[in-house]
């Protein structure tokens, strides 16, 4: 089966970054992953083990079966094997602020 994970991962250290002309602080991401796996548990197993910058926020975090010819044309090209377990996309990071 193929999943659509959206990760929130509070980051261990608050990294700075522009946002326009101003300087922001970041303290997480969201992060988009697209995993093979024989079950939902598996998938959370995988795209834990992928983060390495922080802690996973599970409360924000979303899952869903997906079926591959249905995601964009950007998202497929980014993509590797489906058809394998395993994380098969990785999006970049979506950063936000404290607040």
């Amino acid at each position: 089966m193929t999943y659509w994970i959206t990760l929130c991962i509070d980051l261990h250290e608050p990294i700075s970054f522009e946002d326009g002309e101003e300087e922001a602080v970041a303290v997480g991401y969201y992060r988009h992953f697209g995993v093979a796996a024989s079950r939902e548990g598996r998938c959370w197993e995988l795209v834990e083990a992928d983060v390495s910058d922080g802690e996973v926020f599970w409360p924000d975090c979303r899952i869903r079966e997906v079926d591959v010819a249905s995601l964009g044309v950007q998202v497929l090209r980014r993509a590797g094997d489906w058809s394998a377990e395993g994380i098969w996309y990785r999006s970049g990071r979506i950063f936000f602020p404290d607040e």
